[in-house]
């Protein structure tokens, strides 16, 4: 493997667990607090949280997730495997006044570092969601972005 590759590894596991050559911890962090001053409403919240206090009856992916009871569940189930972190993304605002609450219809699920764990998190994935990011084998890759149409 190629120095470059190397440095690229190190730096992506410094992003995902938030250790290693405190350089790129220094630069997730800078990351992390630049996503917390974004001007506007959020586009990303961690999922157990944005669900809570969403009031929108079905408020993610109703192509799939018919009652929010069942993608309440999804989100747990993906803790108890070891996920680190999920979180709803591109939330949408546009139609809270007529429909309650925002929507969405994509998810991000920040894996742990255990191989086992990461494969259940993935097979879990796989059964609800048909598109996933390159799921089809674990290559040690940071968050697995899941959408529904």
């Amino acid at each position: 493997m190629s120095e470059p590759d190397d440095v690229l590894r190190e730096f992506l596991e410094a992003l995902r667990t938030g250790q290693g050559d405190p350089r790129f911890v220094a630069l997730g962090k800078a990351f992390e607090e630049a996503e917390k001053g974004r001007i506007g409403k959020p586009d990303r919240a961690e999922a157990r949280a944005w669900l809570a206090s969403n009031p929108r009856p079905r408020p993610f992916a109703v192509n799939r997730f018919q009652d929010r009871t069942v993608v309440e569940r999804f989100v747990e189930q993906l803790y108890e495997l070891g996920a680190r972190e999920v979180f709803i993304e591109n939330i949408e605002y546009e139609e809270v006044e007529s429909f309650g609450g925002p929507y969405s219809d994509s998810m991000a699920v920040e894996l742990p570092i255990d191989a086992a764990a990461r494969t259940q998190i993935m097979a879990l994935c796989r059964q609800h969601c048909v598109y996933i990011d390159d799921a089809s084998k674990d290559l040690g890759q940071g968050p697995l972005h899941l959408w529904w149409d």
